[in-house]
């Protein structure tokens, strides 16, 4: 339900939560278009001060907007954070959605789990 989302991706040095907003047509508040977490080590919970790849968590795109650039951005960012600040050389990418395990398995793409 995201309620510790800040508890695990905002306050600790090797992750972080990079959401893409845009301001509504009223003016008045901002809409979430989409968020994607990256962090060092392949493991959700324990830290990996050693490891040299990054993981991409809980990649998500409103579905009218998709199609649109906005996960490529998000990409983007995490792969910049990745490099930059967690010192990371590899990105791995952790999913329980079986439409992209499938995906992936038949386009033969290589997934570090």
């Amino acid at each position: 339900d995201g309620a510790n989302l800040m508890k695990m991706y905002c306050e600790r040095d090797d992750r972080r939560m990079f959401v893409a907003c845009e301001t509504s047509e009223s003016m008045v508040e901002e809409v979430v278009l989409g968020c994607c977490a990256v962090k060092k080590g392949m493991d959700e919970h324990k830290e990996e001060p050693e490891s040299d790849i990054a993981s991409i968590w809980s990649m998500s795109v409103d579905e009218q907007h998709r199609g649109t650039g906005v996960a490529t951005k998000l990409m983007e960012e995490c792969e910049k954070f990745a490099k930059s600040d967690l010192q990371c050389k590899r990105m791995g990418l952790w999913t329980l959605n079986p439409v992209l395990v499938q995906v992936l398995l038949l386009e033969q793409v290589l997934v570090l789990l």
